[in-house]
């Protein structure tokens, strides 16, 4: 989104407040650090097909679509591990 990372963070951490028991959530986002964050599945879509599906816990597994790698390694490039997430040695 547009918005600054300040306030992007404090939204993504009120969504994660939320209660979610017998809830679900759908987000749509470029950003992979914010989809391994909040999600506990990553559907990953190039060219409108699915090509990627995982729990997101399973990040680090080489079995990745290239696709998804190379989102990652993108996000990584440009904003660095902003989360802390552990991308298994892709911490850049």
């Amino acid at each position: 989104s547009d918005l600054d990372l300040p306030a992007q963070a404090e939204i993504l951490e009120l969504l994660l407040a939320i209660d979610r028991t017998d809830k679900g959530m759908l987000m749509i986002t470029h950003d992979m650090s914010v989809a391994l964050r909040m999600a506990d599945r990553v559907l990953v879509m190039n060219d409108g097909c699915i090509v990627d599906n995982f729990k997101a816990e399973d990040i680090r597994s080489p079995e990745r679509h290239e696709y998804t790698r190379n989102l990652l390694d993108a996000n990584l490039s440009l904003c660095g591990n902003l989360w802390g997430i552990d991308f298994g040695g892709r911490n850049a």
